[in-house]
């Protein structure tokens, strides 16, 4: 087996530009080229539960994608038992087994909305090893080709992508990784629990087993785990997650092995013999309001010297199509330049996204710089009120910033970019 849907540190850029690395991009990307990047994206992303949600927030947001949250579809089907529970468990039995393991292997389906594209899914492999080491395959799906992989080393600090199909390897260096972010995986979540955190939700049959249900979590983010009656291990892992600018996503992972020894080549961050290799630094510090700077400096500059239409998916996804030509080039100078520039503008715009999307750094973020030339002063694209503050922050299009009153906010459109985490007084109504 191989890949899995957790992981923050998926930072998904690697995936990002493996995935688009060998796509033919007018101006703007087509709707096949975001579609299969958010695919890929998509089999690394995991959900947590509503309790630890908000710390892993930014290491989601590591990649230009990471928007596209992955998410998955039930598998297999299953049937419903009555509410009686004959030889019925509880959570914290699934708990001390799940913690007895070493390594699990299981297979996943993710399915997204995509504004504009509608619904797409991406099928997956995981194998996890602990101390934080995970695999992750993609698979065909829906005639798209699969076999993206990645290797995380939490420990190291280094993630590995594979694409295949060209003989190319790119070795993400993470700097700044949190402490409590080096070994994130399913397992490590499970660790993050406690036995009166999951909710019995009832039984059914999935594949012939009886399984015993447990919500952990709520909105924005659940996590059910239906566990065997009689093995007590999970058997189905379904989660449910919408966080700030991401999509509303969904979740299954199945087809679990628990403890089952692993080929340590399968985990190795060396690349195969006959791969070109190219490494990438990325900072997965805490994000702050010069990151928004920056990541409004570069969409700017992809969409000619005006902001664009929006910071969502679609609107960045244009921006960079024409850097992506470079990516299509033979000359594997060319090829490594462009990476590095896709890289580098995927950084710039994701720890912008990184920052207005963790609640610690404030509320009511609103963008109003659609079609607004760079560089005029006076003219705001992007505010918000910093947490505990009586003032509001606003970035203007020279990208100098100011404090301004409640009162006297910009009285233009804007959209406001992720619900806000809790009532904020004084707050002025979406324009």
């Amino acid at each position: 087996m191989s890949l899995e849907q957790n992981n923050p540190g998926n930072d998904l850029l690697e995936r990002a530009v493996s995935a688009l690395r060998d796509a033919n991009v007018p101006d703007g990307p087509p709707p096949e080229v975001v579609e299969q990047t958010l695919a890929r994206l998509g089999a690394g992303m995991e959900s947590k539960p509503t309790r630890i949600y908000r710390r892993i927030i930014p290491m989601r947001l590591r990649s230009m994608l990471a928007v596209a949250a992955a998410v998955v579809i039930v598998f297999g089907s299953v049937s419903f038992w009555g509410l009686h529970s004959r030889g019925s468990m509880a959570f914290g039995d699934v708990l001390k087994n799940v913690l007895s393991v070493h390594t699990v292997q299981f297979k996943g389906m993710a399915t997204v909305q995509i504004p504009k594209l509608g619904t797409r899914t991406v099928t997956s492999e995981t194998i996890i090893v602990e101390p934080g080491r995970m695999r992750q395959t993609v698979l065909p799906s829906e005639g798209r080709p699969g076999d993206m992989v990645m290797i995380w080393d939490y420990g190291q600090g280094r993630c590995l992508s594979l694409d295949p199909a060209n003989k190319r390897a790119m070795m993400m260096e993470m700097s700044n990784l949190p402490a409590e972010q080096k070994s994130q995986n399913l397992l490590q979540q499970f660790r993050q629990f406690d036995e009166k955190a999951g909710e019995p939700i009832g039984e059914k049959e999935i594949a012939g087993r009886r399984t015993q249900g447990f919500k952990v979590g709520a909105p924005p983010m659940e996590m059910v785990i239906w566990a065997d009656t009689m093995t007590r291990l999970p058997v189905e892992i379904e989660t449910t997650m919408k966080i700030g600018m991401m999509p509303a996503t969904t979740m299954v992972m199945t087809d679990f092995v628990w403890d089952a020894p692993v080929d340590e080549s399968l985990v190795s961050l060396t690349p195969p013999e006959g791969y070109e290799l190219q490494t990438v630094k990325m900072n997965l510090g805490p994000a702050t309001e010069q990151d928004v700077i920056e990541g409004l400096r570069t969409v700017a500059e992809l969409n000619g010297g005006k902001f664009p239409v929006g910071l969502d998916l679609m609107s960045v996804m244009k921006g960079l199509g024409k850097q992506l030509k470079l990516l299509n080039e033979n000359d594997p100078a060319q090829r490594k330049e462009g990476t590095a520039k896709i890289a580098q503008l995927t950084t710039a715009i994701t720890r912008a996204w990184m920052f207005i999307n963790d609640p610690k750094n404030g509320d009511d973020f609103h963008y109003a710089g659609k079609d607004v030339q760079s560089g005029q002063a006076g003219t705001p694209v992007l505010w918000y009120q910093p947490k505990d503050s009586a003032t509001y922050r606003v970035i203007d299009a020279d990208l100098t910033v100011r404090d301004v009153a409640p009162a006297d906010l910009p009285d233009v459109p804007s959209t406001l970019l992720r619900p806000t985490s809790e009532p904020a007084e004084a707050q002025p109504p979406t324009q």
